[in-house]
């Protein structure tokens, strides 16, 4: 039972990082719900053999991996928005000096 959770945990993290790299956003929620949800089905599991356990580390390592590609995303993203704004703002103030 713990190893078709772990199954289940692997594949949502794998989608989630797709849903990320695509932006879409809802469907990134309902992955992150989904993880938790089975994170906590795997914790509640009285036994855990050493493979079990070996799985939830590289999970784990699965995880920081896409919680450090959300961060590098986030910079991106923010550079951007950033370059965006100022080219608008640039924009506005030459409209205005017509």
């Amino acid at each position: 039972m713990l190893a078709e959770r772990l199954d289940q945990l692997d594949t949502c993290i794998c989608s989630l990082l797709k849903n990320i790299e695509n932006m879409n956003i809802d469907d990134a929620v309902a992955n992150t719900k989904q993880i938790e949800k089975l994170l906590e089905q795997c914790f509640a599991s009285s036994y855990m053999s050493n493979t079990d356990v070996s799985r939830l580390e590289s999970i784990l390592n699965d995880f920081n991996n896409l919680v450090t590609k959300v961060a590098a995303l986030k910079v991106e993203t923010a550079k951007s928005l950033g370059t965006h704004l100022k080219t608008q703002k640039k924009l506005d103030i030459y409209k205005s000096i017509k």
